[in-house]
């Protein structure tokens, strides 16, 4: 295979230095964007942008938000991933030389194709007590050990790690980068499932039934194997060719066990959607698979499905990212070809089924005129739009109106501004009848990369408890973008509800919080956003609101400052750093209140690097007269040899009549102490060995709700 090597320049000037910079994003997710044909400021773009790049090095962290990722948005890091897989680059990442059952970064990351190592007896790679990762996130494995690899000074030497398997894959995925068009997602695949299954005898398998966490570990759909991979590649390559081709608003005859074809060929801003007209009477089902540039022959490499039953759409199916959307409202780009497979099943069990197929398209500006009608009937248009500098018809309808008479828009526009874990005013008892309804919405525009709520729509009048999600991009001090996961809510008869549930008279405050659970990828860093909520009036359908959301956030290695709790209505956070070790008991937080006498609540929460389970990850509604006994946590300690073992430990809160309780029972006035142990019969598989360990607990004031402590556990013990 032939590889090709950038001699780059060294010094100020040089390319290395520039991608590496003084801070913000990453230098990998950087040289990830430059090396795939994306732009670096300050860096000159690449003029051989690469269709494999290999990523042999991991972190342990996930990759993508998981609130955020379903719905296409991803973090800084993973965006960069995104954004070379979309630009035709295929990603082979290691899963991480740590032993374990996980995978790391950005092997994680959607779209990576996430090698393992094996060795040469077909096993999973051990070396030096530790050996190659596994478990159900890795795709395929390679050798691993005994590798001989080129070295310092041009010499060779003999090596392991997933680092050496990771690349045998790139191998692959490049040759079959010159056999076909082939996009990431199906090189993916062809190398999944070519790959060649484990011996019998290997510590390694691919049947998830058979995986024993003693013997047997799943190690992806098995081992890459070029030759099988060719085959794989071929069988595409005839299909393909021998596929049915598609015209643009010209039906032909539909046909079970099908695959079609539709390659677009114009320069006009133009959106398809796919058109099934059956032409007999018969009621059997039919399936439209559907996907671009593959052919969609598996969950893998399909877009979506589309079922109809007659001549009735019954579902869309979506198997990607892409969504619904990409049977109805298809974004295809020039010289890229869409496939549709059809499927299909009378209720007898015989295929008879006669009817039309097609491919059909609008412009844009149809699409746009269609969208405006919709807002104008939904009352967010108020007049004409002025069509210069304008964002979308949205920002266009709030902030630039053409001079009308006040018989159009009857009321002026109501501008507030809200900070985080602030509420608002009532907005309801600002409309001018004192007393309407008010729907909120936030627009997908300016740092709004996603809105639960982004137009007005059909509401629950009793309101239903919950949040609804904003993600905005926010700036940390050193100035660079990264996204964060916002919960919106609505005051509704003194709880705290969905947007927009529970749309009543005289209800009409929102607030914004931030919240750990949605954020686990976000770096420790203080970082500001800001954004708009829109107030639309129901019964005073004219009124309007704009509502500025300033938000300062502070975000510390293992919590957020300012999160909120949902039995509290604001916290801003006074935060008091203290540290204990073993059975060491601590300073009496109770005291150490503003009011010297605040009942304190404790929690340890899971998103910390060595905490895997808590029995009190979050502050709760407590018992007051408390119970004797012990909370658990179970934590990754580490031995004297270095080796990570997980230990159970015990944490307990002091109650009111001075005996140790669970977290966190008895939490009255006067009583802010805890302690951690460990206990030799909680862990009777723990080697014997001196370990350590260290997490954080944090502590939440319930009659002073703004205190906050974090108390740095740094516990050392022998299990004997």
């Amino acid at each position: 295979m032939p590889v090709r090597a950038i001699k780059i320049k060294a010094g100020p000037s040089g390319i290395i230095e520039k991608l590496i910079g003084s801070g913000g994003i990453s230098p990998s997710a950087k040289a990830i964007i430059w090396a795939s044909g994306g732009h670096i400021n300050g860096v000159p773009d690449n003029k051989y942008p690469a269709t494999v790049i290999n990523l042999s090095f991991g972190a342990k962290r996930p990759c993508e938000n998981p609130y955020a990722a379903p719905l296409g948005v991803y973090s800084t890091y993973g965006n960069a991933i995104k954004e070379a897989i979309s630009r035709g680059a295929t990603i082979i990442a290691t899963t991480g030389n740590k032993s374990k059952s996980s995978t790391e970064s950005p092997a994680n990351c959607k779209g990576v194709i996430a090698v393992g190592a094996t060795d040469l007896s077909e096993d999973r790679s051990l070396w030096d007590n530790e050996g190659s990762n596994y478990g159900n996130r890795t795709d395929v494995s390679a050798p691993g050990s005994n590798i001989m690899s080129l070295g310092k000074n041009g010499k060779y030497k003999e090596s392991a790690g997933t680092s050496m398997a990771a690349p045998f894959v790139s191998g692959i995925a490049s040759i079959l980068s010159r056999q076909f068009y082939f996009p990431p997602r199906e090189i993916k695949r062809i190398i999944k499932k070519s790959a060649r299954n484990f011996p019998t005898h290997s510590t390694c398998t691919n049947d998830v039934s058979k995986v024993d966490d003693d013997s047997k570990q799943y190690c992806g759909t098995g081992i890459a194997d070029v030759n099988q991979a060719l085959v794989e590649a071929k069988r595409l390559k005839d299909l393909i060719k021998s596929a049915t081709a598609l015209t643009l608003n010209a039906p032909i005859p539909i046909e079970s066990n099908t695959l079609y074809k539709f390659e677009r060929t114009t320069d006009e801003d133009l959106d398809y959607y796919i058109n099934f007209e059956r032409t007999t009477e018969n009621k059997g089902l039919i399936d439209i698979f559907v996907a671009t540039d593959v052919v969609p022959d598996s969950d893998e490499s399909t877009d979506c499905k589309m079922t109809f039953f007659g001549d009735t759409l019954v579902t869309i199916t979506d198997t990607s990212i892409s969504g619904p959307l990409c049977a109805t409202n298809i974004k295809l780009k020039k010289s890229r070809t869409l496939y549709i497979k059809v499927k299909g099943k009378e209720e007898n069990g015989v295929f008879n089924l006669k009817g039309n197929i097609s491919i059909n398209a609008l412009l844009k500006f149809e699409l746009a005129k269609q969208r405006e009608a919709r807002l104008k009937q939904m009352g967010k248009l108020v007049g004409p739009v002025v069509a210069s500098k304008c964002y979308s018809l949205l920002s266009c309808s709030f902030f630039m109106r053409k001079k009308r008479e006040t018989s159009h828009f009857k009321y002026q526009l109501d501008v507030g501004t809200i900070g985080l874990n602030q509420t608002s005013v009532n907005y309801s008892k600002k409309t001018p009848s004192g007393n309407s309804s008010v729907y909120f919405i936030v627009p997908t525009l300016g740092s709004v990369a996603y809105s639960d709520f982004g137009e007005v729509r059909e509401s629950l009048w009793d309101g239903s408890p919950g949040a609804s999600k904003v993600i905005v991009w926010a700036v940390d001090k050193d100035g660079h973008e990264q996204q964060i996961v916002l919960r919106v809510q609505k005051k509704f008869s003194n709880k705290w509800i969905k947007m927009n549930d529970g749309v009543q008279r005289d209800y009409g405050q929102v607030k914004v919080s931030v919240h750990l659970d949605d954020n686990p990828d976000l770096a420790a860093n203080n970082y500001t956003a800001e954004f708009m909520i829109i107030g639309v009036g129901w019964h005073d359908s004219d009124y309007r609101a704009l509502i500025k959301a300033k938000l300062d956030i502070t975000i510390y290695k293992d919590f957020i400052q300012n999160e909120i709790y949902p039995y509290q209505s604001s916290n801003h956070g006074i935060l008091k750093l203290e540290k204990i070790g073993l059975n060491q008991i601590s300073g009496n937080y109770s005291k150490k209140t503003p009011s010297k006498d605040s009942s304190v609540y404790f929690y340890i929460p899971t998103e910390q690097p060595n905490v895997v389970h808590s029995d009190f990850t979050r502050a709760k509604p407590s018992l007051w007269n408390g119970n004797t006994g012990v909370s658990k946590i179970t934590v990754i300690a580490t031995n004297s040899a270095g080796v990570e073992h997980q230990a159970v430990l015990d944490v307990q809160k002091k109650g009111p009549l001075h005996d140790w309780l669970k977290m966190n029972d008895g939490v009255q006035r006067g009583f802010g102490q805890v302690r951690v142990s460990f206990d030799p019969d909680s862990n009777p598989d723990l080697p014997t060995g001196s370990y350590t360990t260290d997490f954080m607990i944090i502590g939440a004031g319930w009659h002073d709700e703004n205190y906050r402590v974090g108390i740095k556990a740094i516990i050392d013990f022998v299990k004997h």
